[in-house]
């Protein structure tokens, strides 16, 4: 039995796969040549400069992407929860180190798709592979998006409009409680501020009455 048989439900679900029935992926993955691997929480996933020629999915637990700088702290790129996918643009990159490193934040099962593999994979049958394609294209495409939000963030010239850039970000609209993908010590590292300075200013904005919250769930009032 193909080893990823019982995560085919899961994968039907994730945007690289998105308009693939489950028994057509089924098919296609046995075409696939994949790792399987599972992370301790602290683990690392991908490390910087390391050579990539797989796609990564990860199929359960939360991991996040993240750079060291000189002084050796540790800022958040990106955060990553079950049916995520990373180095995909690597992966299809004639230059495949990555700028990144990725972490376990808790105990992770990861697939690796090899990237040729799964170019292979869209040969042979001209409807599914355009649909893979497309999925692959839309994917790399929406890391753009991510990066603009990023670079949005960083650039406030306050930490109050960090703040605010960071939860419009993931708000569904004004008046709408919404979940953060952060505690406060990597709402910190995301935004590249001091964690200290970062509760007192969301405590200020709620007494403000600009934001509501209880831990990781706020309201833009």
């Amino acid at each position: 039995m193909n080893n990823l048989h019982q995560y085919i439900p899961l994968l039907s679900k994730v945007r690289l796969f998105n308009g693939i029935d489950e028994d057509t992926l089924e098919d296609l993955s046995q075409k696939w040549s994949y790792i399987l691997r599972n992370y301790q929480k602290g683990e690392i996933i991908m490390a910087e400069q390391s050579d990539m020629e797989y796609i990564g999915i990860l199929l359960g637990g939360n991991a996040y992407g993240y750079r060291s700088t000189e002084e050796g702290k540790n800022v958040i790129l990106a955060r990553m929860t079950q049916g995520a996918v990373f180095a995909d643009i690597l992966a299809g990159a004639p230059m495949r180190k990555s700028p990144i490193a990725i972490r376990a934040e808790s105990e992770c099962k990861v697939l690796f798709i090899h990237y040729d593999s799964y170019i292979q994979s869209c040969i042979g049958n001209t409807h599914i592979g355009t649909r893979l394609i497309m999925n692959y294209v839309e994917s790399v495409s929406s890391r753009y998006f991510e990066l603009h939000d990023r670079v949005r963030c960083l650039i406030m010239p306050s930490l109050r409009a960090k703040i605010m850039s960071c939860l419009q970000s993931y708000c569904p609209g004004r008046g709408k409680p919404f979940a953060i993908p952060f505690d406060r010590s990597s709402m910190a590292e995301y935004i590249n501020a001091d964690r200290s300075a970062l509760s007192r200013e969301l405590a200020k904005m709620k007494s403000e009455g600009i934001i509501d919250y209880r831990k990781n769930i706020f309201k833009l009032t």
